[in-house]
């Protein structure tokens, strides 16, 4: 063999040696910084708003030029359906990333949650210690409820070179931090509720699933038996089972488009057309009370 025939045959090896090695580089130093996060958040007898606490800031520090992450956030939509008809324990979502340059940035707060406008939402994220059967159930019924929500944020009129494979609404997404479920009736409640979600996180077993029908999903290669329908209608999801908070952040920002900026005066100005109704009934039960006299 010519030392030229070696070189064609060792070169590839060699970089793919080296990809792998940046790799767990990256990944060594994403874990080490939400360790940290964890340690400085997670007390002993800690509930779930540290874990939620602790998601949120980690997602501040790497995607923070891009979006404002909100923890236990109400949304408000255009058809006001979540004002409307959701209790407030409903109508409120762990981790909320908007985009950082809508126009005019006015988060409301009322105590200390604040309330988003969907239009200017980007990422929702339920967040869990633990993924028990419950737990699942009781995240899902908030990615349902999402699923009524209007979205004319931009979104929908995404451009550039993914075009078409950009996500056209907010992402949403369930992070664990350790799995406690039978892993086949997870994969299955998934693959039955499969158009409410996006992404499932398990921190602890460095498990990333993506929907199929998720755009970036088509970069992670692993497959995973997501359901039988019938007999030859089986489903998978995309599964990242090394490296996955890697592919969590890379999946977050490249499923967005970049630079985007979004006025959000028409969503408030829906907030008006409930008080101008009112306003408008109030006035004429007062002429026809004046009337009776």
């Amino acid at each position: 063999m010519s030392p030229d025939s070696f070189l064609t045959l060792a070169n590839p090896m060699k970089a793919h040696e080296q990809a792998r090695r940046i790799l767990e580089g990256i990944d060594s130093e994403l874990r080490d910084d939400f360790e940290k996060i964890l340690s400085q958040s997670i007390s002993p007898n800690t509930k779930g708003y540290e874990y939620e606490k602790a998601v949120s800031r980690y997602l501040s520090n790497h995607l923070g030029r891009a979006f404002e992450f909100h923890t236990r956030a109400r949304i408000v939509d255009r058809g006001i359906i979540a004002l409307k008809e959701l209790k407030p324990s409903e109508n409120e979502f762990d981790v909320v990333g908007a985009f950082s340059n809508s126009c005019p940035r006015i988060i409301c707060t009322t105590g200390d949650t604040p309330l988003i406008p969907y239009d200017t939402t980007a990422i929702i994220i339920e967040v869990k210690q633990d993924l028990t059967k419950s737990a699942l159930k009781r995240d899902m019924r908030k990615m349902i409820a999402i699923s009524r929500f209007e979205y004319s944020g931009p979104l929908t009129r995404a451009t550039g070179p993914y075009i078409g494979k950009y996500a056209t609404r907010p992402i949403r997404v369930l992070f664990y931090y350790r799995l406690l479920s039978d892993a086949k009736s997870t994969l299955r409640f998934l693959n039955e509720n499969s158009q409410y979600w996006d992404m499932v996180m398990i921190y602890s077993n460095d498990m990333l699933l993506t929907n199929s029908g998720f755009p970036l999903s088509v970069f992670i290669d692993e497959t995973m038996g997501g359901g039988t329908h019938g007999k030859n209608d089986e489903t998978f999801f995309r599964a990242a089972l090394k490296f996955s908070l890697v592919f969590f952040l890379f999946t977050l920002s490249h499923s967005i488009p970049e630079s985007i900026a979004f006025n959000t005066s028409d969503i408030f100005l829906s907030l008006l057309a409930p008080l101008d109704r009112t306003k408008g009934k109030l006035k004429k039960q007062k002429v026809r009370g004046q009337q009776r006299h």
